[in-house]
């Protein structure tokens, strides 16, 4: 790997490292605690795999994650 990949590759990881930490800092400071890593491997793909209007159903609703997965 040459110089320039280094320093570019350095960059990415202090950009991700400050990016990462103001997400945990929003969900430190959440009205109930959610660990960040845990909606990003299980919350964040139903909702970015379910259609809007499902997704609008189940807020209007106030479906779980299970009962989303059933309807769409």
């Amino acid at each position: 790997m040459c110089a320039a990949e280094n320093l570019q590759r350095e960059k990415l990881n202090r950009l991700s490292h400050k990016f990462m930490g103001q997400v945990e800092n929003i969900f430190n400071n959440l009205p109930k605690p959610l660990k960040w890593r845990s909606f990003y491997e299980n919350d964040l793909p139903v909702l970015l795999d379910t259609s809007e209007d499902v997704l609008v159903t189940a807020i209007d609703h106030n479906l779980n994650r299970s009962q989303v997965g059933k309807t769409g």
